[in-house]
């Protein structure tokens, strides 16, 4: 007896527009269940594929959309990004060592504001309204649900599941969209899982989405590598590159432990010792280097306050231990205790 396997076909004529059109519309092109979440809503541009291989799919949609479909049979599609303002720093940094400080430019904010841009423009950032899923959506222990028009789902307004949800803050606000039918709901929460970041839990008494830190940091790394960068002087660039630079360098440095204390809590802090043993030190010390030497440059050309500016690592007190910090927008400083004029301890140095 001869059994014929027909392959699923995978195929999709997407004139571009909105998230949940182009979910909608793979749904219905597949008659999978998918879901997708992305760092900010935003517009999709145009894509066209038909084939029956999954990997071959995931080209094309990496290709035409510039997301990804995670591994597994699910069709799971983010574009691997945190939302902008999750990693935006709003702030003046500054030296405070006593004899001269120096503002830093400060980053504004990343979320877009005024106008909102067409919806087929690609890229375009999106007004969402966040809705939740309902009872009625949970029948025999499966779900049927989909997102349309400008809903996202909230993952902390889910409904009619046969054990409560835990969500950790990181993922309270990550727009999800959906169109799914059918689909066992450990599955359904699965799946959800992997396209906002988290790691699935599922116990005898919760759901949980809880912190992956692994997948976390590669979101933010590459979040905070698409931020623009001033381009009104030579200067003002390179120091901003500089300090993306550093920050990028710092989170990739920092272990699994480390980020899950930084981002324990919105608004938490952590504090780390940048002892000679530590990967951050090596970081650390290069900043500090950068940053006297764009502070002798800024004397060099003659601005205004820097002719007496003496370097903070001619300063260093290597009695005491430096410190950085990191919060749960992934901003970084630095406390380096330094010494005054007269060799004795004078406070530290705030990078």
């Amino acid at each position: 007896m001869t059994t014929l396997i027909l392959a699923s076909l995978y195929a999709l004529k997407f004139e571009g527009g909105t998230p949940n059109d182009f979910v909608n519309a793979l749904a219905a092109s597949t008659q999978q269940s998918v879901v997708m979440s992305q760092g900010d809503p935003k517009a999709l541009p145009r894509a066209e594929f038909e084939t029956t291989d999954l990997n071959e799919m995931s080209r094309a949609v990496r290709s035409q959309l510039k997301h990804l479909i995670y591994p597994g049979t699910d069709l799971a599609i983010g574009d691997q990004m945190l939302a902008r303002e999750m990693v935006s720093e709003n702030r003046a940094q500054r030296f405070q060592g006593g004899e001269a400080e120096i503002v830093i430019a400060a980053r504004a904010r990343a979320n877009m504001e005024g106008e909102a841009e067409p919806i087929n423009r690609p890229n375009a950032t999106l007004s969402i309204t966040s809705t939740g899923l309902p009872a009625t959506a949970v029948k025999d222990g499966k779900v049927t649900f989909k997102t349309e028009k400008s809903e996202s789902l909230q993952l902390i307004q889910l409904s009619g599941l046969s054990k409560p949800v835990r969500v950790h803050w990181v993922y309270r606000e990550s727009p999800v969209f959906l169109n799914v039918r059918e689909l066992p709901e450990a599955d359904f929460i699965r799946v959800l899982a992997k396209t906002v970041g988290a790691r699935f839990v599922s116990t005898t008494k919760e759901y949980a989405f809880d912190f992956d830190p692994v997948e976390i940091r590669k979101r933010a790394v590459a979040t905070i590598q698409t931020m623009p960068i001033s381009q009104r002087n030579p200067q003002v660039t390179k120091s901003q590159q500089n300090l993306k630079n550093f920050r990028v360098s710092i989170i990739n440095a920092l272990s699994p432990a480390q980020l899950t204390e930084a981002l324990a809590e919105t608004g938490s802090t952590a504090r780390f010792e940048l002892s000679p043993r530590s990967p951050l030190t090596r970081i650390a010390v290069q900043r500090v280097q950068q940053l006297d030497a764009e502070r002798l440059e800024a004397a060099r050309n003659g601005t205004p306050g820097e002719a007496a500016y003496i370097p903070v690592m001619q300063r260093v007190d290597g009695s005491r231990t430096p410190i950085l910090t990191v919060d749960s927008r992934f901003s970084i400083r630095m406390e380096i205790p330094v010494l005054n004029q007269n060799g004795q301890p004078s406070g530290v140095v705030r990078l």
